[in-house]
């Protein structure tokens, strides 16, 4: 809503995510309510800190992680975002390594699963036959 359109208009003019944490702290994330996990706040900060970071995921989190009442959620979907943006290559690669392989601590089911591939196999499944190259975008739907 009305968050994300103000937010996003304040990434349009950042030079660089850092830039815009003063800026989201005081017009974006509410001070007066005690849940800064809402989504009002999260997903405005993440949208605006994705964009303004061009791409760039070591910029977008940390950037994030800066707005205290949101630093539990925002980091992540910036990083979910931005990587979703900027595709794997956006990811440094230490990260990539550390965070390949699933250790299945919560799913034991899922201990050695490696998320490359496995977004791979999703990406193979969600193609339409003889449809779009490898590495095209799919289509909106």
């Amino acid at each position: 809503g009305r968050n994300a359109h103000h937010a996003a208009g304040l990434a349009r003019h950042a030079s660089c995510a850092f830039e815009l944490v003063p800026l989201l702290e005081h017009q974006i994330v509410d001070h007066v309510y005690s849940y800064g996990i809402a989504a009002a706040e999260t997903v405005p900060v993440a949208l605006a800190v994705a964009v303004a970071a061009r791409g760039k995921v070591a910029e977008a989190v940390p950037s994030a992680a800066c707005l205290s009442r949101v630093a539990d959620s925002a980091p992540a979907l910036a990083g979910a975002l931005t990587g979703a943006l900027g595709g794997g290559r956006s990811v440094p690669a230490t990260w990539r390594d550390a965070c390949r392989t699933l250790a299945g601590c919560a799913l034991p089911r899922l201990a050695g699963t490696d998320l490359v591939e496995l977004a791979a196999l999703l990406e193979t499944a969600l193609r339409p036959q003889g449809g779009l190259p490898p590495g095209a975008a799919l289509p909106a739907g």
